[in-house]
């Protein structure tokens, strides 16, 4: 009989030999679903679903078969498919996700019409991969929560290593690099608090330490960067900070409560060309959108989604990844699917 790690190390074998040129399956069919609905002016519109390789224009016949037995279905989950999808980033054209229940990170490469899976060695897959980041140098960080380390792979997710600091994590998950000010930002889930780390691993500033105060976590999980500001979603809370990138509290916004404009569970974050705020509740089942005032005070501009399981509706979102063409990505982690959304201009 085979081990997990063993499947997955064929898996991976046989993903790597995989030919750009075998046959792909036929477009997905996207609904046409915008927000609000008509008769208002549409400003969010449904663009695009990754559900497995096949949306990538990737897979082959053998494939199919090669990945059934690799995760050990009976044929009725495809190669390139997600079981959990957390985070997510899009650099350079391709999609990356990660996935805590397979243990990889997989890349969806819609340009090359090319699927790419990543873990540490063809044995051994990550222990609990959460957050993911793409560097300037083209390579991509993923932050594994159990395995308390961030790992650096290539473009095309061939793995390099550890990346190397001094820092102690606990439970690092949400991260972010600054590519203006050229370092990484990094949620320390256990530990309430997040850290600023240069390049080299050095530690820049750290803010945080449990408590419901300004600059203070109960649970932090994802966070994004906009210009000078960071936003952190501050989990148990039921909150949004921001702070600059000197680590200096700007505002806060968010508490418990049923009613739009307060959280259930926010998980993901994300914000827009025009400043607006993308939070991804994971209890709601939806995506709130924010603008601040130039008072710093968060208005509610509209909500998407509700909870099931047809398109433009989510199951537990958790990750959420705004791309430079105002594209926002959603991981829909309990429909085993990313959801794309494209901003459309004007007041949401």
């Amino acid at each position: 009989m085979y081990t997990n790690t063993t499947r997955l190390a064929l898996g991976l074998a046989a993903a790597s030999l995989i030919a750009v040129g075998g046959c792909s399956a036929s477009p997905r069919v996207i609904e046409p679903i915008v927000w609000p609905p008509p008769p208002e002016q549409e400003r969010i519109r449904l663009v695009d679903l990754y559900v497995d390789a096949s949306d990538a224009g990737s897979g082959t016949a053998w494939y199919d078969q090669a990945w059934t037995w690799l995760t050990g279905t009976d044929g009725d989950w495809a190669p390139g498919a997600m079981r959990q999808p957390s985070a997510l980033v899009e650099s350079n054209g391709v999609l990356y996700v990660t996935d805590p229940v397979l243990g990889i990170v997989q890349g969806y490469d819609k340009t090359k019409q090319d699927h790419y899976v990543g873990a540490p060695a063809e044995d051994r897959p990550m222990a609990e991969p959460i957050g993911i980041a793409a560097g300037s140098d083209g390579r991509i960080y993923i932050t594994d929560a159990r395995a308390k380390t961030i790992y650096t792979y290539t473009a095309d997710l061939q793995y390099i290593g550890p990346f190397q600091t001094d820092f102690v994590f606990k439970q690092p998950t949400g991260i972010w690099f600054d590519r203006q000010h050229g370092c990484f930002y990094v949620v320390d889930t256990a530990d309430h608090q997040f850290a600023a780390l240069q390049p080299d691993g050095r530690l820049k500033w750290k803010v945080g330490g449990r408590g419901d105060g300004d600059g203070q976590f109960n649970f932090p999980t994802f966070l994004c960067q906009r210009g000078e500001w960071i936003y952190v979603v501050d989990s148990l809370n039921h909150r949004v900070q921001i702070f600059d990138t000197d680590g200096k509290f700007i505002t806060k916004f968010g508490q418990a409560g049923r009613a739009l404009g307060s959280f259930s569970m926010p998980k993901g974050i994300g914000v827009d060309s025009k400043g607006h705020i993308y939070v991804s509740d994971a209890g709601f089942n939806n995506v709130q959108i924010f603008r601040l005032t130039p008072e710093k005070k968060a208005q509610l501009l509209l909500y998407v989604g509700s909870g099931g399981v047809d398109q433009g509706e989510f199951s537990m979102p958790t990750g959420l990844f705004v791309g430079g063409d105002d594209r926002i990505y959603i991981a829909d982690s309990y429909n085993k699917r990313v959801q794309v959304l494209q901003y459309l201009g004007g007041k949401p």
